[in-house]
């Protein structure tokens, strides 16, 4: 098959550190290549792929061009992408909104992987009819079941799972040593919540995320600052693939107690690569990945009292088992074998069609 493959503008591919999305993007491409499909990524200059690398539209949408400039690149982007698309069998958009908008200017059949939750464009999809049109028109590919629930009515082609990790990079570790929080510094993330049950488990704590934005820099220097005293817990800030991994293999336990719908997290499955068991609020996902008593726990929202129970049993999880959870489940192979099932049944229907 001749794939084209729209990646965010934001990070090459692979990214150095934070950057979900475009590791999933950067998998999905290399898997798709040794499979011996023809693909093309529309991604940002400076990656280095084994796919053909298209080298127009591809300047990173730094700060600098944030706003109406952006929103005009992102256009232009888009108008070569279109002008193009009749030389793919099909275009696989990562990029969220911008090419569903124009979808009617693709000349090939057009899916999409939306990497975040449907619900925060509830009201925007409420208030424009158009945009709401669009939406529940297209075709999607969901990164779990629990993230179809913010777009009731959308067109769901398939779950496909999230696939990043490469079994040589993560490798089996021992834990035992601290547990971990690992993430946005954003509240919906849960790292007071994660505090709150490390003091009271009286284990020590590693805090790790990506860049603190301006955003998140009032919230963290209010909310988690006054708890470091990098004794019981401590604060590394951002880490590239080699740090997290030595990070998580020392891990007794992945903290995870979200306040928010998450469609997938990434973290859950790099963890459990590492033989590091999950601990998390039943949200979103979390009941997909997590298999309750054998890979980590499960404890409802809140609860932080149980949170700290699960602490305590948490040498219970075979690390060994957490480890082939994931081989099984969410391997590069699995989810390059689910979008490529999808993408042939999408092809077989357009052509009916015409």
């Amino acid at each position: 098959m001749k794939i084209g493959v729209i990646a965010p503008l934001f990070f090459p591919l692979p990214p150095k550190t934070y950057g979900g999305t475009e590791l999933v993007v950067y998998n999905l491409g290399e898997g798709l290549v040794k499979k011996g499909h023809e693909v093309t990524l529309f991604a940002c200059k400076g990656s280095k792929v084994s796919a053909k690398l298209d080298q127009k539209w591809n300047e990173p949408l730094n700060i600098k061009r944030v706003g109406t400039k952006g929103i005009i690149y992102q256009n232009n982007r888009l108008d070569y992408i279109t002008s193009i698309s009749d030389q793919f069998d099909i275009i696989h958009n990562h990029d969220a909104i911008f090419p569903i908008l124009v979808e009617e200017k693709f000349k090939c059949p057009f899916v999409t992987t939306w990497h975040s939750s449907f619900l925060g464009y509830n009201n925007y999809i409420k208030n424009h009819p158009q945009y709401k049109k669009r939406m529940m028109e297209t075709k999607f590919i969901s990164i779990s079941n629990s993230q179809r629930k913010g777009l009731p009515g959308g067109k769901f082609m398939a779950t496909v799972y999230n696939g990043t990790v490469d079994f040589n990079d993560y490798k089996l570790g021992r834990g035992g040593e601290y547990l971990v929080w690992l993430g946005r510094f954003n509240d919906y993330k849960g790292p007071v919540d994660a505090i709150k049950v490390a003091l009271k488990a009286k284990e020590k704590l590693i805090l790790a995320g990506s860049k603190i934005s301006r955003k998140q820099k009032n919230y963290f220097n209010k909310s988690i600052k006054k708890y470091i005293d990098h004794k019981k817990i401590e604060y590394i800030g951002e880490v590239n693939l080699k740090q997290k991994v030595k990070l998580l293999k020392l891990s007794s336990a992945f903290l995870m107690p979200i306040h928010w719908e998450e469609p997938f997290g990434l973290v859950m499955i790099e963890a459990m690569a590492c033989g590091t068991p999950i601990i998390a609020y039943n949200r979103g996902s979390v009941p997909e990945i997590i298999e309750d008593g054998k890979n980590g726990f499960i404890v409802e929202e809140n609860d932080i009292d149980e949170m700290v129970k699960a602490v305590e049993k948490i040498d219970t999880i075979d690390r060994k088992y957490c480890r082939e959870s994931v081989k099984k489940r969410f391997s590069i192979e699995k989810m390059v074998e689910g979008y490529e099932g999808v993408y042939k049944k999408i092809i077989a229907d357009y052509k009916k069609k015409k």
